[in-house]
């Protein structure tokens, strides 16, 4: 059995009606890997087979999350997503160039753990595959990395870091700050100056 036909055995037996519209987004969304967004899936309905509404497109991408067949997460960074439900799982997403993951193994084992935990303790119960974790992937940690290590000087053992701000129409000011002093304890200087 496909995951279309999987897919089409889980409406019925919700009590659902499958429309052309269902079988069409449910076979884009079953035909990729990728996560997609509403407009993903309304433009690639349009590319091969125009003349569907947009709206027709989002109350099928609702009534399908409703039955439990899609699921739809929230990025944090972006649009929301909807991918076919399969396995429940977590998502990450990367907030600096969009790259969505997902969770499995020991990462997805340990956020059920810690889930546990909140639950035991606050007796507040995640529901982690609705959202996505936001953080950076390897290539933009690792690019942030080289950037932040940039801005980082010493100056006789000790550590500065070094601010670029500006406002409006005003010159790029540095703003040092001494790593080992509290945050009242900053100098200002103009870009011009020594830092």
């Amino acid at each position: 059995m496909t995951r279309v036909e999987r897919v089409m055995e889980r409406i019925q037996e919700s009590g659902g009606r499958v429309t052309v519209p269902t079988v069409l987004v449910a076979s884009i969304l079953a035909g990729t890997d990728r996560h997609l967004t509403a407009d993903d899936v309304i433009a690639e309905l349009e590319r091969c087979n125009p003349g569907i509404a947009a709206s027709t497109v989002y109350r099928v991408l609702q009534r399908l999350a409703d039955m439990g067949v899609l699921e739809h997460v929230r990025s944090g960074a972006g649009a929301t997503f909807y991918h076919l439900l399969e396995t429940p799982h977590t998502h990450i997403v990367c907030s600096m160039c969009g790259t969505v993951l997902d969770l499995d193994g020991r990462a997805e084992a340990a956020l059920r753990a810690l889930s546990a935990i909140v639950l035991d303790e606050h007796g507040f119960e995640l529901e982690p595959h609705h959202g996505a974790l936001l953080g950076r992937c390897g290539a933009c940690a690792t690019s942030s990395h080289q950037r932040h290590h940039a801005d980082h000087r010493h100056d006789g053992g000790e550590s500065f870091m070094v601010h670029r701000t500006a406002g409006r129409g005003e010159p790029i000011r540095r703003q040092t700050t001494r790593l080992d002093r509290p945050e009242r304890e900053r100098t200002e200087r103009p870009s011009g100056g020594q830092t």
